[in-house]
């Protein structure tokens, strides 16, 4: 098993930590760079979890340029916020390219701007850490992957079909999985804070009930 943090976690969970339960089931929901992680755990160590929900997430992955261009040394770019943390942390600076990547479609107009007031930071190493998605070759269990036909990093700018497409391919990364999918219509990356959340909420609820 790969020693990093989230597999010892979920090993922890699974034998029982001191003063709290074990847990017989463990469902493994992630969200875009946490759906990445999720996909090197399943890979690593098939045992650590019983299904994953993947959100704001494919193997087809896109970098808009001005997203690149907008991440900064937060210390630097929000000294307001940041002063002193060290300056290989960055957070986004341009309200309007941060809503343009993070959102799309059906949303509160006032949610882009209180994200970028609330928004943290992360480090260039986290960013780069997952890599190229792995395909994982034991996993047997259940997998959904969640993700919004507007969602300019993980699904292709060439409509509904395209973004379908896409997401049914990354099940080439779980060949002996139960691999699922659902596009959420006039849905962005942040797909939590689009008011699609509660039906896809619902819907991802519903799915666990099949299997658990």
């Amino acid at each position: 098993m790969q020693d990093n943090f989230t597999e010892q976690l979920l090993v922890k969970l699974r034998q029982g930590i001191a003063g709290l339960l074990s847990f017989d089931k463990i469902i493994y929901v992630g969200h875009s760079f946490g759906s990445a992680l999720g996909n090197h755990v399943a890979k690593d160590s098939p045992s650590a979890v019983d299904a994953y929900v993947l959100t704001g997430y494919s193997s087809t992955v896109a970098l808009p340029i001005n997203l690149t261009l907008d991440f900064f040394s937060a210390a630097i770019a929000n000294p307001a916020r940041f002063s002193g943390i060290p300056l290989g942390y960055w957070a986004g600076q341009i309200e309007p390219v941060r809503a343009a990547t993070f959102y799309a479609g059906c949303f509160e107009p006032a949610i882009p701007h209180l994200d970028l007031l609330e928004h943290d930071t992360f480090a260039v190493g986290e960013g780069l850490s997952p890599g190229l998605e792995p395909r994982v070759k034991s996993f047997t269990g259940p997998v959904f992957v969640v993700t919004g036909d507007l969602d300019i990093l993980f699904c292709p700018p060439r409509g509904a079909a395209a973004c379908l497409d896409a997401l049914e391919q990354t099940g080439h990364l779980f060949p002996l999985a139960d691999f699922s999918v659902r596009m959420l219509e006039s849905t962005g990356h942040t797909l939590g804070l689009h008011r699609s959340a509660p039906a896809m909420m619902a819907e991802v609820h519903d799915w666990l009930d099949v299997y658990f």
